[in-house]
């Protein structure tokens, strides 16, 4: 594939709990990097106001800007707080239960009075209808417009504003499931109508069904905000295309994300870690762990070889996700926790956060509750002034309520409040480890053989910490992390997803089936580039199949050669998979027949080269800016401060010490020192 520059400039957006965050890429490969408080009451506000701050302070027009890509959590967030739409499901006959039976699974095992998940739709909004395919193809029960035209009021009674429609086989067979869902957008057209076969036609009825229920939930909600963006954004006068970040590291057209938000809901968190491999990659080290503070969360990943690991077995709260996904764990433990105290007296960091509005105590919003930036203000690990000078923080209030929380703990005197902010710091820092470490035993790897890329607002601030619990050695701070999941946004190619169900065996009566699934998803990509990509970009297809010997229950995901797959050649098929069963499980059954249950494709083409460009540096050696106190293990210390900007390559700065930049504090503990790479990066080591 052959590279080119885009000429014009590049904007990145990350639409946050906590901020948004934006990221400016020149023509001549420059980066500038702006934070916005988040408006959750209107999302969109926050990015006019962010992109309008972002070109007066570089003094460029609206025209001059040639692309948009956006990332957000908006649908992730819809579906944890459950704010989504009034959402009803249709399904076949007697099916109604699908969502409470799901897959008759305890959560806790050791947990005798746990509740399973309440589900998104009550049981009295789903509907049944009697038409059903057989896995066959064959229909039991003609289509009945009646039955239609019943569901069609009760849904005008109820007020429903979305619909899911999820019928038995329609992964296969799809015609009854159209027939349905168009009869209904007929009778409704008001409601948004999600259909299984449509998004992710794959067997297993139920998570299919979550998918679908999934996006309709989101759908309304979503679609407003998209068609509130667009108008923004030309109200500024920006008419450059825009592309939406998803789920799997990639982007697609803003028209597509409107028609299938579940490929939007952990967008943010891919962005991330596609970001971090080209960090990582800059300093030539494929084996990290990326971790992504921000104001509501932490996210992890672990990168072997430099790629970003998938998963298709991922939830979305307690709700199963099948859909292809950058690997992340995540945990409420972010720079917008709130720090409390337990009925039994313990302290406990998380998971409900303060949010933007109205956020720490600090912040001076009316913000009642204690959290994690408020513990870094009082133990003088941030400054007091905020996004270069735009935000001042008050810091008095957050001593104040660490001091009554800290008497509560037992601590007393002077120091009551800075003990208090460091023991919440010790307990997310432990929340944090906990779920490195059982990352990383689930794959089999020891997390002190991986470097730590420190991204997010808090990121760079707790990277040390979490080094030290974790034994990691070496920590990377990006040039700008608190933004580099709007320049995840930036780096991202275009890529989207398809599937087909197969499941027969991998003889060659097959051969022809196989090549006609594979046919049609070529089929569907092309369809989709022709509404979404950007003239000239070319488009690679990755291959994929869910694969396993007749006698297993589980399936193995296997990378297949692109060459095997436009010659349908079943031999090397089945020869990746038996190197990839042995490569797992240590043996491979030649003799043994092989099913292949599922083929997936993915689609990527690139944008033209952004031409990203090292930060300039000044001659001069680093100088300290100034001298602070901070309370470091138990005791105040004098540490000198840094301005991120004044630190040439080469430059080392040993700890305790700060480095204060406009979207982020980095945190250099006593016993570690950090030296400037040419890139940009800064490379902090242990002593």
């Amino acid at each position: 594939m052959t590279s080119r520059r885009m000429e014009g400039y590049r904007l990145g957006i990350d639409v946050g709990g906590t901020f948004t965050d934006i990221v400016l890429i020149g023509d001549d490969g420059s980066v500038r990097s702006y934070k916005e408080p988040s408006t959750p009451h209107d999302p969109s506000l926050a990015v006019q106001v962010g992109i309008a701050g972002m070109l007066d302070r570089v003094g460029l027009a609206a025209e001059q800007i040639s692309l948009v890509v956006h990332g957000t959590t908006i649908g992730l967030n819809t579906i944890i707080q459950r704010r989504g739409a009034r959402t009803a499901l249709v399904v076949s006959s007697g099916n109604r239960d699908i969502l409470e039976i799901a897959r008759l699974e305890i959560a806790n095992p050791f947990d005798m009075y746990g509740s399973k998940e309440t589900p998104l739709i009550p049981r009295n909004l789903v509907f049944e209808v009697s038409a059903r395919t057989r896995v066959d193809g064959t229909v039991e029960g003609a289509f009945c417009r009646r039955e239609i035209d019943d569901i069609a009021e009760q849904l005008r009674e109820q007020g429903i504003g979305s619909v899911a429609v999820v019928l038995l086989n329609s992964y296969r067979h799809p015609e009854m499931e159209e027939k349905i869902a168009q009869a209904l957008r007929d009778s409704c057209p008001q409601v948004m109508v999600s259909q299984s076969a449509r998004l992710w036609p794959e067997m297993r009825e139920y998570e299919r069904a979550m998918i679908t229920v999934l996006n309709a939930y989101i759908h309304p909600q979503m679609a407003g905000y998209f068609r509130l963006l667009a108008e923004r954004l030309r109200s500024i006068a920006l008419t450059a295309p825009v592309y939406i970040t998803t789920n799997n590291g990639g982007t697609i057209g803003i028209e597509t994300a409107r028609n299938r938000p579940i490929d939007t809901i952990l967008s943010g968190p891919a962005s991330g870690v596609v970001a971090s491999c080209a960090v990582a990659a800059s300093c030539g080290l494929p084996d990290f762990m990326s971790v992504d503070i921000g104001g509501t969360s932490s996210d992890m990943s672990l990168t072997v070889g430099g790629k970003p690991e998938y998963s298709t077995r991922s939830f979305v709260g307690d709700f199963p996700l099948i859909l292809p996904v950058v690997n992340v764990s995540a945990i409420g433990a972010g720079g917008g926790s709130v720090v409390w105290i337990d009925d039994h007296g313990i302290l406990k960091v998380g998971p409900r956060s303060a949010g933007a509005f109205p956020g720490p105590i600090c912040y001076g919003r009316g913000g009642s509750e204690t959290t994690v930036t408020d513990c870094y203000l009082v133990l003088e690990i941030v400054p007091h002034d905020f996004l270069g000078g735009r935000m001042t923080l008050d810091r008095a209030a957050a001593v104040r309520a660490l001091a009554e929380l800290g008497g509560r703990l037992g601590f007393s005197g002077a120091q009551a409040a800075e003990r208090a902010a460091e023991a919440a710091l010790k307990v997310a820092t432990a929340k944090m480890a906990t779920e490195v470490h059982r990352g990383a035993a689930e794959r089999g790897l020891d997390i002190r053989d991986f470097v730590l890329v420190a991204l997010g607002g808090a990121g760079p601030t707790h990277a040390t910490l979490l080094a030290e619990e974790t034994g990691i050695r070496t920590v990377l701070v990006p040039t700008s992390p608190g933004t580099l999941c709007a320049m995840g946004a930036v780096l991202s190619d275009l890529k989207r997803d398809y599937v087909r169900s197969i499941r027969r065996p991998l003889v060659p009566e097959v051969a022809q089936f196989f090549a006609g699934q594979a046919a049609t998803i070529e089929a569907e990509a092309r369809t989709w580039l022709a509404q979404d990509h950007l003239p000239g970009i070319e488009t690679i297809p990755n291959w994929k199949a869910e694969m396993r010997y007749a006698d297993e229950g589980i399936g193995l995901t296997v990378e297949l050669p692109r060459t095997a797959v436009e010659a349908i050649d079943l031999h090397a098929i089945a020869q990746a998979f038996h190197v990839e069963h042995e490569r797992i499980y240590g043996f491979r059954e030649m003799e043994a027949t092989i099913e292949i249950m599922t083929l997936h494709g993915q689609f990527v083409g690139s944008f033209p080269d952004s031409g990203i460009s090292a930060p300039s540096a000044s001659a001069a050696p680093p100088q300290s800016s100034t001298c602070r106190d901070i309370f470091e293990d138990g005791n105040w210390s004098r540490a000198e401060v840094f301005a991120r900007e004044g630190l040439v390559p080469g430059a080392v700065v040993k700890g305790p010490a700060i480095v204060e930049q406009e979207d982020t504090t980095t945190w250099i503990r006593r016993g570690w020192h950090a030296e400037a790479q040419p890139s940009g990066i800064m490379r902090i080591e242990r002593d």
